[in-house]
């Protein structure tokens, strides 16, 4: 009975949180929302996967970068 029961929970596809991901905005890798960081940049709140792609997003405002990254941003990825 127990093994029945196992075998069935185990084909179940239950609803989870975590099954979705979050795309950073910096490099595209995709994190956990439980474990996606969250930044100010461009008067947006974006989405980044560590702390390395955060220190780069506040590094370009503080340097008052931002209009030229989001230039190269957009030419290495057109939409």
């Amino acid at each position: 009975m127990i093994s029945a029961l196992s075998n069935f929970l185990s084909r179940l596809q239950l609803p989870s949180a975590e099954k979705k991901s979050v795309v950073c905005f910096h490099c595209g890798e995709c994190s956990r929302p439980s474990q996606t960081l969250y930044t100010q940049f461009d008067n947006a709140r974006q989405a980044v996967c560590c702390h390395g792609c955060l220190a780069i997003l506040q590094a370009v405002e503080k340097n008052q970068m931002t209009a030229a990254y989001l230039r190269a941003r957009e030419e290495l990825n057109p939409s």
